[in-house]
């Protein structure tokens, strides 16, 4: 198997277990990974698209399920008029920490069959492989 396809597999695989864990707190892990972000102070959602790597459109969809599960609302921008910010809900700042946990905890078994400098020596190969333009 080559190297990008063992990559592809492996985060198929990572993704799946991750996604059956955090389905008990009724996200997904793009859902989580803009949680994470508007817990921390509102956010545009070109802002929130950018960071994920995703369409405008695509970001609206996951939006929508966040709004509608009650996690995040949209609010009017206090300094432009045409633009909203996201902001997570007292709903979604509570479920956060658990699901985090969730994730990290999955995380940690399905990386528990490599030493701890060879999973840091994976993390540095895998930035630099997805580093922009550096």
């Amino acid at each position: 198997m080559s190297l990008l396809a063992l990559l592809d597999r492996a985060s198929q695989v990572t993704g799946a277990v991750v996604d059956f864990v955090l389905k008990e707190h009724g996200v997904t892990r793009a859902e989580l990974a803009v949680l994470e972000v508007v817990a921390g102070g509102d956010a545009l959602p070109s802002e929130l698209a950018e960071r994920a790597g995703v369409t405008r459109a695509g970001m609206t969809k996951r939006l929508d399920r966040l709004e509608r599960a009650g996690l995040v609302e949209r609010i009017p921008s206090p300094t432009d008029r045409r633009s909203v910010l996201v902001r997570a809900t007292a709903a979604g700042r509570s479920m956060l920490p658990s699901a985090v946990a969730a994730r990290d905890r999955v995380e940690a078994q399905l990386l528990a069959r490599l030493a701890p400098g060879d999973q840091a020596h994976l993390g540095d190969i895998l930035r630099r492989l997805l580093a922009e333009g550096d």
